[in-house]
């Protein structure tokens, strides 16, 4: 992968928060660190996020603590600023909630307008993960943490991190439903982008970092663009054990492809 291409997946990439100020208050000073980060999303259209459903469920539960005081739900994204070679800029989006699907931990933002960065690319359906791949990861672990330092703004951008694909689930097909991945993160990383480290194409996105408070193996669920390029998340609806008279026991996986949502653009 060349480095512009890790350049454009993570000006992609985007931290999914909440503002707990008005809004003339926060955009006076953006770099108070007043943008609450609860997980990470990313472009798959000009003007639609992918992340997790849970991610969603965070922003909810935050809105419902806050008891009428002010909070807003936005996607937050960092980019160099073409017109100072020195300088990024940051884009606040507010946004609606199009699409949710449960059953792959998936949901989808509608921004309020369009971002002027490229969409991540999905890797097609003829791609057949493989144990011990290279992929990489970019978010926003660790969340506000990261971020800032004595209630202030002191760095800006998500984070990078490789591993390899472990293992996969329910075991070796042409069609799994995750990944499990040799990587450990941490908390807000959730929705962030897995992608190929050879080519940099999506195949997944980060649903669990963290069994509960211990650091272990991340988890992915796999998405892919069909034939007719929507975007499709497979899913295991059940899992069938056999067995033989001198043969070993063999289980055959039972999937469902589901899409990801109607078109949000």
């Amino acid at each position: 992968m060349k480095p512009e291409d890790l350049f454009s997946i993570r000006y992609a990439v985007c931290a999914i928060g909440w503002i707990g100020t008005s809004s003339d208050e926060y955009y006076a000073d953006p770099t108070r660190g007043k943008f609450e980060i609860e997980g990470t999303g990313f472009l798959i259209e000009p003007r639609v996020v992918h992340t997790c459903d849970h991610v969603v469920e965070a922003l909810e539960r935050q809105r419902k603590r806050r008891r009428g005081k002010p909070f807003g739900s936005a996607a937050q994204f960092f980019y160099p600023d073409a017109s100072h070679s020195d300088e990024w800029t940051t884009a606040v989006r507010p946004f609606e909630i199009v699409h949710r699907e449960p059953r792959v931990n998936l949901a989808l933002l509608r921004l309020t307008n369009r971002m002027d960065v490229a969409p991540l690319t999905l890797v097609s359906h003829e791609y057949v993960p493989l144990v011990g791949e290279g992929v990489g990861l970019c978010g926003y672990a660790h969340g506000s943490i990261l971020m800032t330092r004595g209630g202030e703004v002191e760095r800006v951008g998500p984070l990078v991190q490789t591993g390899i694909i472990s293992a996969l689930s329910p075991f070796d097909i042409a069609r799994p439903e995750r990944a499990v991945l040799d990587l450990v993160t941490g908390p807000a990383a959730s929705g962030s982008p897995i992608f190929r480290l050879q080519t940099g194409e999506v195949i997944g996105f980060l649903i669990e970092g963290q069994i509960k408070s211990h650091a272990a193996f991340s988890m992915a669920q796999l998405i892919y663009r069909d034939a007719n390029g929507v975007a499709i998340a497979p899913l295991m609806t059940d899992l069938i054990a056999t067995t033989a008279v001198r043969r070993p026991p063999t289980a055959q996986g039972q999937h469902k492809a589901i899409k990801s949502g109607p078109s949000a653009s």
